[in-house]
């Protein structure tokens, strides 16, 4: 598990909070899925990092678009550079779960936000 002071990070904007519950899930037409996605809007931390899962860059805050079991779609204002991040989902009760994902696409959506969707190569363990 990567710590981090997670009471730095800026909170999405209610725009791209919009957008994400807005976007119409016909638009990934094409791609195929090994697992079912789930939509979902939430607040995740991101931490960008290298392939052994260590930081490569500052934590910020994105919006998940949609989940499954092998990978995961968010919003962000800023494209990643990065081929690795962490994804950090907390519950209201402060439990936490991070997942090291391949960044497999980044592309604009909009004039100011970006959709980054990757892989889930692993669930990261607290001593990670």
């Amino acid at each position: 598990m990567i710590e981090f002071d997670q009471s730095t990070l800026e909170a999405p904007s209610e725009g791209l909070v919009l957008y994400s519950k807005g976007i119409d899930a016909g638009s990934d037409i094409g791609y195929q899925r090994a697992t079912k996605r789930v939509a979902l809007t939430r607040e995740v931390s991101v931490i960008p990092v290298d392939s052994a899962a260590k930081p490569t860059g500052e934590p910020f805050v994105a919006v998940t678009r949609n989940l499954s079991a092998a990978g995961v779609s968010i919003m962000h204002t800023e494209p990643v550079k990065d081929n690795f991040i962490v994804v950090e989902l907390s519950s209201k009760v402060g439990n936490r779960l991070q997942v090291l994902v391949e960044v497999l696409r980044c592309r604009r959506r909009r004039v100011s936000f970006y959709e980054i969707s990757g892989r889930i190569i692993r669930k990261l363990d607290t001593d990670t």
